[in-house]
């Protein structure tokens, strides 16, 4: 396959878009780009580099025979990755309604309680001094933002910023306690649905809202399994900015039994949540596996073996 550069009247001659566009999808021309471009903290590419970059350009019959080819084996692929997403998306759904489930029967035998008279609210405060304009700092207490709660699927870990004992005296940051559950407060956060357990001690910001269980009537984990079998989408006011405030924590209800029988439920779910999640990642890893395919089937292309 003969290597012309992209300059002048070359990339006309690439007269099947469908050809040029498999060309700048592959890895060929990521490392054709990348080696050519410039700076040193972040790379740049400008026309000059672009027109002398090779690029392999066979006749155009071979190209529409190359494009078909990659048609072919590429809707093949793209299925068997949509097979593998909508296994994902199944086993949310399973997980979603075995959690409805569960706290329909609990509250056809135990009634239901108004979730705020057995938590404590604790809205987040607004970001302290010490920590503007710094990306990070050091310290024994973390304070979170709602961007941490990206980093896991149950916890919040990984905080940026992070204080002493000392400094929370001193800057009068207050310390939340552990167990609590965060939820996203205000904004297009809220509509992400997610729920994230305090491991220790922390502070996090005004963006977020914490609720502690009152652990005489109610476990932490008993109320994180009650909060992923809600939707924080059907609480918020959206008239302006999505928001939740106390008063939609006082529509949210939910059955109380017994301490001992809240820790069976909550192992049991806990168990199913581990085969589920276990169930996801396999697929996961099968639909990257399937894209590197794609990727590996775009380079022997470009390399004339396909």
């Amino acid at each position: 396959m003969e290597l012309v550069t992209c300059g002048g009247l070359i990339c006309k001659w690439l007269t099947d878009k469908d050809f040029f566009y498999y060309l700048l999808s592959s890895n060929y021309m990521y490392q054709q780009f990348t080696a050519k471009a410039s700076g040193t903290t972040v790379k740049n590419l400008n026309i000059g580099l672009v027109k002398t970059t090779n690029i392999p350009l066979p006749p155009l019959q071979e190209q529409r025979r190359i494009v078909t080819k990659l048609d072919s084996l590429f809707a093949k692929i793209d299925q068997a990755i949509a097979l593998h997403q909508q296994n994902i998306d199944e086993a949310d759904v399973l997980m979603g309604s075995v959690l409805n489930e569960v706290f329909g029967e609990l509250e056809g035998e135990y009634g239901l309680t108004t979730l705020s008279t057995v938590v404590k609210i604790n809205s987040g405060i607004s970001l302290p001094k010490i920590f503007k304009d710094v990306e990070q700092t050091n310290g024994e207490h973390e304070f979170f933002k709602v961007a941490q709660m990206n980093n896991d699927k149950r916890i919040m870990k990984d905080a940026d910023l992070r204080f002493t004992f000392q400094e929370a005296i001193e800057h009068k940051i207050k310390l939340f306690p552990k167990g609590s559950i965060l939820i996203p407060k205000r904004g297009g956060a809220i509509l992400t649905n997610k729920k994230r357990i305090l491991l220790n001690d922390a502070s996090y910001d005004s963006n977020i809202m914490g609720l502690k269980a009152n652990n005489d009537l109610l476990s932490d984990d008993f109320l994180f399994a009650y909060l992923n079998s809600i939707d924080l989408a059907k609480f918020v006011d959206t008239a302006t900015i999505p928001q939740i405030n106390n008063k939609h924590i006082d529509m949210m209800k939910l059955p109380i039994p017994p301490l001992k029988t809240q820790q069976k439920i909550v192992q049991y779910l806990d168990q199913l949540s581990q085969k589920t999640e276990t169930l996801k990642q396999v697929q996961q890893e099968k639909m990257q596996s399937l894209k590197d395919l794609k990727a590996s089937i775009l380079d022997r292309a470009f390399r004339g073996e396909l």
